[in-house]
């Protein structure tokens, strides 16, 4: 980081998702629903899907999900740009999410999805950008 600009070269943007009040709050123990709402995620902020750089290589796991007593899950998608990734917690009808990408993309686009597939009724979000050092 280049300390008398405040910035560096690294070009990168975090959005970070709290959610609470979950209609829909079953679907958190769904593997299969949160696959779902990953692929739409990089379909629609047009991210690439890691497979497509390397087709034919076996070794390349883009999905990653990890169940947790009780019913929770971790699902990690990684992407060319960086990665998304989900961390449920059901008994609380809640979610944490980040969406890391060295390519820009539309948080309110995202906040839209987000809103749309959990059907939240409180959502609140960090929107970080690495290269200048905050939050925009």
């Amino acid at each position: 980081m280049n300390m008398k600009e405040g910035k560096n070269k690294l070009k990168g943007w975090l959005l970070a998702v709290n959610t609470f009040g979950i209609e829909n709050w079953e679907n958190l123990l769904k593997k299969d629903f949160l696959d779902k709402v990953l692929n739409s995620l990089v379909n629609n902020l047009q991210f690439t899907d890691v497979k497509t750089l390397f087709p034919e290589s076996n070794d390349i796991k883009d999905k990653i999900f990890v169940p947790f007593p009780g019913g929770g899950w971790t699902a990690i998608r990684v992407i060319a740009e960086s990665h998304i990734a989900i961390h449920t917690v059901h008994e609380e009808k809640a979610l944490r999410m980040e969406i890391s990408s060295c390519k820009w993309f539309d948080k309110n686009k995202a906040i839209k999805i987000i809103k749309k597939e959990f059907k939240a009724t409180k959502i609140n979000y960090t929107f970080y950008d690495w290269q200048h050092g905050r939050i925009i």
